[in-house]
């Protein structure tokens, strides 16, 4: 019969082998542990305001502050929950039309050279490592993520052609940081869905520092179906 020295010995290297494992596991799911800021009391709860929009049904959602607040872990985060149909940190169901996967999403970056890869990095870093693959484009970004589930993720770039922006059909857009107009447009075509009565949504995470007409035309526009939280400082983000 082992000693009593023994038995706490293996129970240890359980609890480490236990400790281990949660910590592979949280560091591939970590869209699983998310924590919005505004979850706590003491936060400004810009992340959950833009929750609050999605869940409300507003169609062009966006989020304007500092660089540092978090604007691309929210995102990611979004666009990961439309994929696998739920937001994993809550349980929470997505509403129309990214209730149900397959999703399409679009991914609007300003350039390959260096903001398409800060996008993937952001995306690989939260979404469940087995339930996605990826493929290069010509080059050399991961610029397709395709689920289990058929739910897609697509990168294109402001640099690219506005015809190369058109006759793309999905359910949800992610810009992120500032567009020109014509991409917006072009964009927001594609999200008109197959009955021709509802939208996608677009969501837009922004530094406020070129295209000025984003502020008359999207987080001023009176449209009910539009939703900003804006003016969000650097020192808000708690992490």
């Amino acid at each position: 019969m082992p000693s009593i020295e023994e038995r706490l010995a293996d129970l240890e290297k359980r609890e480490d082998e236990n400790n281990k494992f949660l910590g592979e596991y949280e560091a591939t799911h970590r869209i699983e542990f998310f924590k919005p800021i505004g979850t706590d009391p003491a936060d400004i709860p810009y992340q959950t305001q833009v929750l609050e929009h999605l869940q409300a049904g507003k169609k062009v959602i966006s989020l304007v502050g500092g660089n540092g607040i978090g604007k691309t872990t929210l995102g990611a985060c979004i666009v990961g929950a439309a994929c696998l149909g739920i937001q994993p940190w809550d349980g929470k169901h997505l509403p129309v039309p990214i209730e149900k996967p397959p999703v399409k999403v679009r991914v609007l970056c300003t350039d390959w050279e260096k903001h398409a890869n800060v996008i993937v990095e952001n995306l690989k870093m939260w979404l469940p490592a087995e339930q996605y693959t990826t493929s290069k484009n010509n080059t050399g970004v991961e610029s397709k993520f395709t689920f289990s589930n058929k739910s897609t993720i697509e990168l294109i770039t402001n640099k690219q052609a506005t015809t190369d922006h058109e006759s793309w059909q999905g359910q949800i857009i992610w810009a992120d940081e500032p567009f020109p107009q014509d991409k917006f447009i072009a964009n927001l075509r594609g999200l008109r869905q197959p009955d021709k009565r509802s939208m996608g949504i677009f969501l837009i995470t922004m530094t406020a520092v070129s295209e000025a007409w984003i502020l008359d035309d999207i987080i001023l526009n009176p449209d009910p179906a539009y939703a900003s939280v804006t003016e969000v400082p650097q020192k808000a983000n708690p992490y």
